[in-house]
């Protein structure tokens, strides 16, 4: 299957923006925090009047997100402790590093890892597979739509202009 950057997609016609087109979802959402940031995002683009199949496109990035962007990330780590079974009280300042997605019949199935610092290493957990609640649900909404805003340029730095 060929991939094919969101912005090379042909419009189909003048006044279509590319709002027109189906909406764009996310399946992977891999971050690297600290000194040295790395944010990389899958989404797919649902096929069209152009083409059968969808699209899987990953931007990959040394630019930080909003912190909007990290903190709806982390309202998952409550997830990954409970499924994982971890100490709370050790992993309650930990950060959420990736997030999959897939979205099934019955309902959005979800891998959580997260990381933190203990005694110089840096555990990477991950949660099983699980399918979401309602609530949780609502929330990779959200941090989807984070997600694309970064895929569409908006970046920690460039909000520093914005009024």
């Amino acid at each position: 299957m060929k991939v094919t950057a969101f912005r090379d997609i042909p419009l189909k016609k003048e006044t279509e923006s590319l709002s027109d087109l189906k909406p764009r979802q996310i399946t992977k959402i891999e971050t690297q925090r600290g000194k040295k940031t790395k944010i990389s995002i899958t989404y797919e683009i649902p096929p069209d009047g152009n083409r059968s199949e969808s699209l899987t496109t990953t931007i990959t990035s040394e630019e930080e997100a909003t912190s909007e962007f990290y903190e709806l990330l982390d309202e998952l780590l409550p997830i990954l402790i409970e499924t994982i079974g971890l100490d709370e009280t050790l992993w309650l300042d930990a950060q959420v590093i990736g997030l999959s997605v897939k979205r099934e019949k019955q309902g959005t199935g979800i891998n959580i890892t997260g990381t933190r610092e203990i005694n110089g290493a840096h555990p990477c957990p991950t949660s099983p597979y699980v399918i979401a609640e309602e609530e949780t649900e609502n929330l990779i909404k959200e941090i989807e739509a984070e997600a694309l805003k970064y895929v569409d340029g908006k970046r920690r730095q460039q909000s520093l202009f914005d009024q």
